[in-house]
């Protein structure tokens, strides 16, 4: 097995058991409820590149109305996820999915880690509605916790990130949505979340559009 992302089993398994411990049950928590706040009433979303879809379950959980479908392009990973109403095995360069179909696109720190994210971008902008949003929730390259583990080849991060950098990803971005929101959010403190933060502490880099 080798595609874009996980390539073993034993990252899958590391992966899960992240969101199994306290920090990373409250990171999953956060994302969650940051979800449900900008999808409204009965929603359409869609989430590329869920992994084992630990976030979009729990998402489901909190707000049963929202028509959720979750794409990975790791069949092993999605094999991995418990159940939800629909999984399915695709990637952001090759969406099955007809045009304007969902009110929510997102992607939950899965862009930065594909090789083609500017053909990803064009696609969600096809299968949005017109009047859709697409959340972006990307590793913060900014962040002092982020830079040591790209720079750590051991780290999952430090061996699978595509870029180190989003200027061009940031333009694809305004280039097909309006409305563009850049904000920062997650800092990690004594194991918990600090919801104000700077933009060298941040974990995340969150684009909106």
């Amino acid at each position: 097995m080798n595609v874009e992302g996980i390539e073993t089993n034993r990252e899958i398994e590391s992966y899960i058991k992240y969101y199994q411990t306290p920090f990373g049950r409250e990171v999953m928590q956060w994302e969650a409820s940051f979800l449900s706040k900008n999808t409204s009433p009965n929603a359409s979303l869609l989430s590329i590149g869920c992994g084992p879809a630990i976030i979009e379950q729990y998402l489901q959980r909190i707000r049963p109305d929202i028509k959720l479908i979750a794409t990975d392009i790791n069949r092993d990973m999605i094999e991995s996820a418990s159940p939800l109403p629909y999984l399915v095995l695709a990637d952001g360069e090759h969406l099955p999915f007809k045009k304007s179909q969902f009110d929510v696109v997102v992607c939950i720190t899965s862009l930065e880690f594909m090789k083609a994210p500017e053909v990803t971008l064009q696609n969600i902008h096809e299968v949005l509605k017109p009047n859709g949003v697409f959340l972006a929730l990307m590793l913060n390259p900014d962040s002092m916790n982020i830079k040591e583990k790209i720079n750590n080849p051991d780290s999952y991060i430090g061996r699978h990130l595509q870029h180190r950098e989003y200027d061009k990803i940031q333009t694809t971005f305004r280039r097909f949505f309006h409305h563009v929101i850049l904000s920062y959010a997650l800092e990690k403190q004594n194991e918990t979340i600090k919801e104000k933060t700077t933009q060298h502490l941040a974990q995340l880099l969150i684009m909106k559009g």
